[in-house]
């Protein structure tokens, strides 16, 4: 058996996180290991026996004596130094955005306005929305999926040079709060299904400047928006502002005589 790889990971002093890759007869088992002093409190490995409760697998042990043997080659230089992974760095920055936001909205309602905006296409068969975000003046968000993760994270976000803020829930107003919730949701059911398919864990999500609206989804966004005055565009009228209300508009009609025995029938 061949050692590929072996990344070690010290969380506190003396617990630590061995990861590794173990070519054993031409195919390769990913292992991994946490051990506490000189013991292994738990592992796992890609082969059958992987998790047998018996104990562990061959190539446990041999990621773990190659483990130790580094440590003893390196004099323990390392078993005395604590360094933090980069999961445990995300969830501390993830934990000290959303301090920081909590912090500064304390005392305060929030007062960030997200706006949506309508294209209407097909006869109405197509529904795109794209959405603003602002106070006094609105921006338009250019990349959805990276707002919604700025609002999974609570990240510091500049839209322009006199607006910005840390991303969270309390930080829009009471009846924005519903309709971010809405895209947040859609957004991350959007990454979730484009990683399935990317081709790589290194492939980056394309920039969602809008959202396609499904028949489903289009249910829950009027909802939603009912009451409001949105921004609509579509091939006919060009831009303008209409109200979604949840009632059925009345719609006016012209009839009139035509000919001896025809009808007219006009509207706007």
């Amino acid at each position: 058996m061949k050692i590929r790889e072996l990344t070690v990971n010290t969380f506190w002093k003396g617990e630590v996180g061995v990861r590794g890759l173990v070519e054993d007869n031409g195919k390769e088992y990913r292992v991994q290991l946490y051990g506490k002093g000189s013991a292994v409190r738990d592992y796992s490995c890609s082969c059958p026996e992987g998790n047998s409760w018996r104990g562990m697998c061959p190539h446990a042990k041999v990621l773990w004596e190659a483990y130790q043997k580094k440590e003893k080659n390196q004099g323990g230089s390392g078993s005395g130094l604590v360094f933090t992974s980069q999961e445990v760095r995300t969830m501390i920055r993830e934990y000290t955005n959303r301090e920081v936001a909590r912090i500064q909205l304390e005392g305060q309602e929030g007062a960030v306005r997200f706006l949506a905006r309508l294209s209407i296409s097909g006869g109405g068969k197509e529904i795109r929305a794209e959405f603003k975000v602002g106070r006094e003046k609105q921006y338009v968000i250019r990349d959805l999926t990276a707002f919604a993760q700025a609002m999974n994270h609570g990240t510091y976000v500049e839209y322009g040079k006199n607006f910005a803020f840390y991303h969270s829930l309390d930080a829009f107003t009471p009846e924005s709060r519903p309709l971010v919730e809405f895209v947040v949701e859609l957004v991350n059911v959007y990454r979730d299904y484009y990683a399935q398919f990317r081709r790589t864990s290194f492939d980056s999500h394309p920039p969602l400047r809008e959202l396609n609206l499904s028949r489903e989804n289009r249910d829950r966004f009027f909802a939603i928006v009912a009451g409001q005055t949105l921004e609509v565009e579509n091939g006919l009228k060009g831009k303008r502002s209409l109200q979604v209300c949840s009632q059925n508009p009345r719609f006016y009609v012209q009839v009139q005589r035509q000919g001896r025995d025809g009808l007219s029938v006009s509207f706007d």
